[in-house]
């Protein structure tokens, strides 16, 4: 299995050294931990070749709270990929979820594009010509911090700063259950390389509004629990009356999570003609999985989720959940 992982990693950065123009693309709907992804795997291929031409690509604008990570107006709506020797898929299980699948069905054929996927969701469709995706990792971020290990490459502080953003993403702050002993070493190292970890807390966890905080709560006090399953949400009429985004819901489903009555959380955001589902959990004995692959989502066991075509009828929802 290691040298499997060391020649997958070899072949990667091969690709990369022949390549003189290089896109990276983060998911539709951008979140933290996609959009310093691509961020750190930017400054990483920099570093090995300041010459070369890389871009970094979102189908959606990056939300204007990011702007803490540094250098998200790098990130361009549109690509033409014949013009890219390489194109490289960040944290994106499946087609769908790149926002490219309607406008260019060929970038998923294997064939007509020199293609990289490298993701930690084991729901990846394995989709690219060349796919690095192990979901014994609980972000991204442990797979470029290994290809950077193995291969001894440069870890300045700011890629140490962006990897820690990632990881406290995708464990929420160290208390999810993909808090493994493996991540802890991660942090613990990076730690070393950056030392004002209150930089990341303070811009990831203590950055709201008072029209956010309005807003979490009318969700939360809306909620309620059935069948041992806390059911929230929230609507697009909710969302414009607290002038607030789309972005700013992100990280109420983890609060309302803490309720210790039900066995998970489940969370149903209005966007358009369409809704976004978010399902967590801090149980063992519970797989949020099985409802999420009903619906065609992404998912971990204690983290999930799926975009429908569906109007908000909350009642539905819960007879799905039964």
């Amino acid at each position: 299995m290691k040298e499997q992982k060391i020649k997958a990693f070899w072949h990667l950065l091969m690709n990369i050294e022949f390549s003189k123009t290089i896109a990276i693309i983060s998911h539709k709907n951008p979140d933290l931990d996609t959009t310093s992804s691509a961020l750190v795997f930017y400054k990483i291929l920099k570093n090995i070749d300041n010459k070369k031409v890389i871009d970094l690509i979102c189908i959606d604008e990056i939300p204007k709270k990011f702007d803490f990570l540094g250098n998200t107006w790098l990130f361009k709506n549109e690509f033409i990929p014949k013009e890219y020797d390489l194109i490289i898929f960040m944290d994106s299980s499946s087609p769908d979820v790149t926002g490219f699948e309607y406008i260019f069905p060929e970038l998923y054929n294997k064939t007509s594009y020199n293609t990289v996927n490298i993701d930690h969701h084991f729901t990846n469709k394995l989709y690219a010509k060349q796919n690095i995706v192990n979901a014994n990792y609980a972000s991204n971020t442990m797979i470029i911090f290994d290809i950077c290990e193995t291969y001894n490459l440069k870890i300045t502080k700011e890629i140490a700063n962006l990897l820690l953003v990632w990881i406290m993403s995708d464990t929420w702050g160290l208390k999810h259950a993909n808090t493994d002993t493996n991540v802890l070493e991660v942090v613990s190292k990076l730690i070393n390389l950056w030392w004002e970890i209150n930089f990341i807390v303070d811009n990831f966890f203590h950055k709201n509004n008072i029209n956010t905080l309005k807003m979490w709560w009318k969700i939360i006090w809306s909620s309620f629990i059935e069948n041992e399953i806390l059911h929230a949400y929230v609507n697009k009429s909710d969302i414009d009356a607290f002038d607030c985004t789309y972005e700013d819901i992100w990280g109420v489903v983890d609060y309302l999570n803490m309720v210790w009555e039900a066995s998970y959380t489940t969370l149903l955001t209005q966007k358009w003609d369409f809704v976004r589902g978010s399902l967590r959990t801090l149980r063992n004995d519970v797989d949020l999985s099985k409802i999420a692959k009903k619906l065609n989502g992404w998912w971990h066991k204690k983290a999930s989720g799926f975009t429908i075509e569906w109007k908000l009828e909350l009642h539905t929802w819960v007879s799905i959940c039964k």
